[in-house]
C-alpha cells in the first residue's frame, strides 16, 4: 500500500511541473482503482518468483542470488503489462475533452511511477519479512491458533492439526 500512496505525489510533481497540466478531476479518482488492481497483481508475479526461488538448492539461503533469480523471472512480465496498460491510458490523452485527456495523461505517468517503485522498494520488503518476520508469524499463528482451538484439539500435535486443515482445504 505505501508504494501505492507513495506514487501519487511523485505522479502530482510530474504532472503539474513537468507536463505542465493543472486540471484535476474527481475523474483522476478512477486512477486509484487501477493502480491497486495493477499493483497488486505485480506484487503476485514478484511474490511468486521469490517463493519459487527458495525452491532451487543452490539459492537457498542467498538472497543476491535470490533477488536475481526474481527479477529475471518477473522483470519482463511486468515490464509488458505496465507498459501496455500505461500506453492504453496515454492514448486518452489525445483526446479533445479535456478532463478525459487530463485523465489519461494522469494515468500515464502513475502506472511507471508505480512500476518502479514496486522493483525498487518491494524486494526490500521480501528479505525484511523473509528474515525478521515469517518466524514471528509462524509463532503467533501458533499462539492465536492454540487459543481459538477447543481442548480436544489441543492435545492433538500441531503438526496434525495442520495437515488436516491443508487436506480438508486441498479437497474442496
Amino acid at each position: 500500500m505505501s508504494m501505492i500512496l507513495f506514487s501519487f505525489p511523485i505522479t502530482l510533481v510530474i504532472y503539474r511541473k513537468m507536463l505542465m497540466i493543472t486540471n484535476l478531476s474527481s475523474l483522476h479518482l478512477i486512477v486509484t482503482f487501477v493502480v491497486l488492481g495493477i499493483s497488486a497483481d505485480n506484487i503476485f508475479v514478484i511474490w511468486d518468483a521469490f517463493k519459487q526461488s527458495n525452491t532451487f538448492p543452490q539459492l537457498k539461503g542467498n538472497y543476491h542470488k535470490r533477488m536475481a533469480y526474481m527479477f529475471r523471472r518477473s522483470s519482463k512480465s511486468l515490464l509488458a503489462t505496465s507498459s501496455t496498460t500505461a500506453l492504453a491510458f496515454m492514448s486518452n490523452g489525445f483526446s479533445s475533452l479535456m478532463p478525459v485527456s487530463a485523465f489519461g495523461w494522469f494515468a500515464f505517468i502513475v502506472i511507471p511511477v508505480n512500476y518502479i517503485l514496486i522493483v525498487m522498494y518491494y524486494p526490500a520488503f521480501l528479505i525484511i519479512y523473509d528474515i525478521y518476520v515469517k518466524k514471528r508469524e509462524k509463532r503467533c499463528q501458533k499462539k492465536l491458533m492454540n487459543a481459538l482451538l477447543c481442548i480436544s484439539c489441543r492435545k492433538m500435535n500441531w503438526d496434525n492439526i495442520m495437515s488436516q486443515i491443508k487436506r480438508e482445504h486441498e479437497e474442496s
